[in-house]
């Protein structure tokens, strides 16, 4: 399959040489894509000898910069990088604790990259969205990492939880991704999770 060749093409072809064991959908091509795609990017960026530089540059900007709040170094791994503004967080704490707050939602986010975000994000209940006559949907902090490991998503998790206060009431939706859910419920364990409809949608 060319890399850039159209996706109906590609199932055009497939099922002309065998309709029996050709792919039942487009979605099926475009995920062996995704996955082929995402393979080259981690081993492009397992190809990457010497990341002092990104380093030295982020360290630069942690007094400067309003929205580094942390940068987590560890041998042998890339740099964590936690970013939100005190306004992000102060909106979040004050839209989701309780038991009647806004759902706290967790989310990692592809192909922005040679690396992964992690973002936070919640109905904000002090504005009306004119278009919609709902809460907006806004961002919170946001982890920029470079693997999807329990024990990198736990930093964040454990950064943003000193902030709310370990038995503070949240309720949380993420979705199935074991090592994110492992470590949100070992970094959260008062909260209420959900698992996002719209991800339980697309796997069935």
């Amino acid at each position: 399959m060319a890399e850039h060749e159209k996706v109906s093409n590609v199932m055009t072809k497939l099922m002309e040489d065998n309709s029996f064991t050709a792919p039942k959908s487009t979605r099926q091509i475009n995920d062996k894509r995704f996955r082929y795609r995402k393979r080259k990017r981690e081993e492009n960026m397992n190809s990457r000898i010497n990341i002092a530089d990104d380093v030295v540059s982020v360290l630069s900007e942690l007094d400067s910069n309003p929205v580094i709040q942390e940068i987590i170094l560890t041998k042998h791994k890339k740099p964590v990088v936690i970013v939100y503004s005190n306004q992000q967080m102060e909106d979040m704490i004050r839209n989701c604790e309780g038991d009647d707050g806004s759902v706290l939602g967790v989310d990692r986010t592809f192909n922005l990259g040679n690396f992964y975000v992690t973002v936070f994000s919640n109905k904000n209940r002090c504005l009306i969205s004119n278009r919609t006559k709902d809460f907006p949907v806004m961002f919170g902090p946001c982890m920029i990492h470079f693997d999807a490991e329990e024990e990198t998503y736990g930093k964040l998790f454990s950064h943003v939880s000193d902030r709310f206060g370990q038995k503070t009431r949240l309720t949380i939706r993420s979705d199935e991704e074991k090592s994110m859910t492992n470590a949100l419920k070992a970094k959260f364990p008062h909260a209420i999770f959900l698992l996002c409809t719209k991800h339980i949608h697309d796997n069935i």
